[in-house]
């Protein structure tokens, strides 16, 4: 009975010497985890998110001295092209042309004075004129790319992470804005993410009249995608006034 006895205490001797070994290596797990943790919130706490939004709007290029944009891009999705024509004088003129597959071109043009909307095949289009809510909104389109506006002491940094193949700040513009992906190496604005959860992502940056562009950019939005690619972009250039002539 007292070799059964010792065994016993023996065997529950090495049970409680793998669990406290058990317990150890999880300790470990614990403390090297929040090791980690603490050195992220550190370096996230040592970086101001003013100055890094600052430092990447510079990094984009001067936008403010920008008066007007054209741009030719290619729409792929759903194994259609799609090409269009995008023209912005901020406040004076705005124009954009679309070729829808099997419809033909929807057209939207608008100045100070008014604006008109066309569409159909060449040679057969509709012309109407456009509502003045819609020549003012048309008038007051923001140049689609850099860093969106935020409001100041509202954008939090959320800390670092991959995207894509670059190593990223992930900031919050603020409750109810979008999070963007800011590229630690050179400050360009690399994704967005918005509130419904779609997600846009920028590559192919190229430096036109002194303000960095993208020239590829990917929408996705669940299982949808579409991948559009600039051709010609022109930033403070003048245009050929015969874009703002209406179809007959």
């Amino acid at each position: 009975m007292r070799r059964r006895g010792s065994k016993r205490r023996e065997g529950q001797s090495r049970v409680g010497e793998k669990e406290k070994n058990m317990f150890a290596r999880k300790g470990v797990l614990v403390w090297v985890a929040a090791i980690a943790l603490a050195m992220r919130c550190t370096v996230c706490l040592g970086q101001d998110v003013e100055s890094i939004l600052a430092a990447s709007t510079r990094a984009m290029g001067d936008a403010s001295s920008m008066k007007s944009w054209y741009m030719e891009q290619v729409a792929k999705a759903f194994f259609m092209s799609i090409p269009i024509t995008t023209y912005v004088e901020t406040g004076k003129a705005y124009y954009l042309k679309v070729k829808v597959p099997f419809v033909g071109w929807m057209i939207e043009c608008a100045r100070d004075t008014g604006g008109w909307k066309a569409s159909g095949k060449e040679g057969k289009m509709v012309v109407k004129p456009m509502k003045r809510s819609a020549v003012d909104s048309a008038l007051n389109q923001p140049f689609p790319f850099g860093i969106p506006a935020w409001e100041a002491g509202k954008a939090r940094l959320l800390g670092e992470e991959k995207y894509g193949d670059e190593q990223c700040w992930v900031v919050k513009l603020g409750e109810d804005k979008e999070t963007i992906y800011l590229s630690k190496d050179t400050g360009l604005l690399r994704g967005l993410v918005n509130e419904d959860n779609s997600k846009v992502t920028f590559s192919d940056y190229r430096k036109v009249s002194g303000v960095m562009v993208p020239f590829k950019m990917k929408f996705k939005q669940g299982i949808a995608t579409v991948t559009m690619k600039a051709n010609k972009i022109l930033i403070n250039e003048p245009i050929d006034a015969r874009l703002f002539e209406a179809p007959r």
